[in-house]
Protein backbone atom coordinates (compact mmCIF):
# COMPACT_ATOMS: atom_id res chain seq x y z
CA UNK A 1 0.00 0.00 0.00
CA UNK A 2 0.86 3.75 -0.69
CA UNK A 3 2.24 5.59 2.23
CA UNK A 4 2.94 8.78 2.28
CA UNK A 5 4.94 11.54 4.89
CA UNK A 6 3.90 14.72 5.34
CA UNK A 7 5.90 17.10 7.55
CA UNK A 8 3.21 19.13 9.35
CA UNK A 9 3.14 22.61 10.38
CA UNK A 10 4.60 23.89 13.35
CA UNK A 11 1.45 25.39 14.32
CA UNK A 12 -2.37 24.96 13.83
CA UNK A 13 -4.78 28.04 12.99
CA UNK A 14 -6.89 29.05 16.17
CA UNK A 15 -10.62 29.80 16.78
CA UNK A 16 -13.70 28.85 15.31
CA UNK A 17 -13.58 29.41 11.03
CA UNK A 18 -17.46 28.93 10.83
CA UNK A 19 -17.46 26.82 7.83
CA UNK A 20 -15.00 28.93 5.87
CA UNK A 21 -11.70 27.01 6.63
CA UNK A 22 -8.41 28.00 6.69
CA UNK A 23 -5.49 26.94 4.81
CA UNK A 24 -2.98 25.21 6.47
CA UNK A 25 -0.02 24.07 4.65
CA UNK A 26 1.59 20.07 5.00
CA UNK A 27 4.80 19.35 3.43
CA UNK A 28 5.53 15.73 1.56
CA UNK A 29 8.83 14.37 2.70
CA UNK A 30 8.41 11.27 1.49
CA UNK A 31 6.46 7.98 -0.19
CA UNK A 32 6.55 5.02 -0.54
CA UNK A 33 4.61 1.23 -1.04
CA UNK A 34 4.39 -0.61 2.22
CA UNK A 35 3.57 -3.98 0.55
CA UNK A 36 0.89 -6.00 3.45
CA UNK A 37 2.07 -8.42 5.08
CA UNK A 38 5.92 -9.46 4.15
CA UNK A 39 8.48 -10.77 6.31
CA UNK A 40 10.67 -8.28 7.63
CA UNK A 41 8.47 -5.07 7.05
CA UNK A 42 6.17 -3.14 9.86
CA UNK A 43 2.77 -3.59 10.11
CA UNK A 44 1.55 -0.17 11.07
CA UNK A 45 -2.03 -1.71 12.43
CA UNK A 46 -0.34 -2.19 16.06
CA UNK A 47 1.33 0.09 17.88
CA UNK A 48 4.66 -2.03 17.27
CA UNK A 49 4.57 -1.62 13.65
CA UNK A 50 4.48 2.00 13.98
CA UNK A 51 6.97 2.46 16.26
CA UNK A 52 9.23 0.53 13.85
CA UNK A 53 8.37 2.30 11.06
CA UNK A 54 8.84 5.88 13.21
CA UNK A 55 12.44 4.54 13.43
CA UNK A 56 12.85 4.02 10.21
CA UNK A 57 11.88 7.40 9.41
CA UNK A 58 13.80 9.05 11.91
CA UNK A 59 17.55 7.43 10.04
CA UNK A 60 15.96 9.52 6.97
CA UNK A 61 17.75 12.73 5.81
CA UNK A 62 14.51 14.71 6.22
CA UNK A 63 13.73 14.21 9.79
CA UNK A 64 13.75 17.23 12.09
CA UNK A 65 13.37 15.77 15.64
CA UNK A 66 11.48 18.72 16.70
CA UNK A 67 9.09 18.66 14.30
CA UNK A 68 5.36 16.46 13.45
CA UNK A 69 5.07 14.13 10.97
CA UNK A 70 1.27 12.21 9.57
CA UNK A 71 1.74 9.06 8.32
CA UNK A 72 -0.93 8.87 5.59
CA UNK A 73 -1.93 5.07 4.83
CA UNK A 74 -5.18 3.99 3.80
CA UNK A 75 -6.36 2.33 6.38
CA UNK A 76 -3.95 2.86 9.41
CA UNK A 77 -2.66 6.57 9.41
CA UNK A 78 -0.90 8.00 12.53
CA UNK A 79 1.36 10.72 13.68
CA UNK A 80 4.08 11.03 15.12
CA UNK A 81 5.70 13.86 17.60
CA UNK A 82 2.03 15.98 17.83
CA UNK A 83 1.18 17.66 20.35
CA UNK A 84 -1.93 19.55 19.36
CA UNK A 85 0.14 22.81 18.90
CA UNK A 86 -1.93 25.70 17.85
CA UNK A 87 -0.61 29.51 16.34
CA UNK A 88 -0.52 32.39 18.18
CA UNK A 89 -3.85 34.63 18.93
CA UNK A 90 -3.01 36.52 15.81
CA UNK A 91 -2.74 33.70 13.58
CA UNK A 92 -2.69 34.11 10.42
CA UNK A 93 -0.39 37.27 10.56
CA UNK A 94 -1.50 40.44 8.63
CA UNK A 95 0.04 42.99 6.58
CA UNK A 96 -0.68 46.91 7.08
CA UNK A 97 -4.01 47.04 8.34
CA UNK A 98 -5.93 44.21 6.82
CA UNK A 99 -8.48 43.07 9.14
CA UNK A 100 -8.19 39.30 10.52
CA UNK A 101 -10.34 36.86 8.51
Amino acid sequence: MLVRILEMPPAFPRGFHFGSGQPVVFLEVDWFHLPAGHEGEPDIATAEGQAELTQVLRGKIYWKPDRAYLVLHPTHPFTINYTGGTAPVDWPPTTGSEPHA
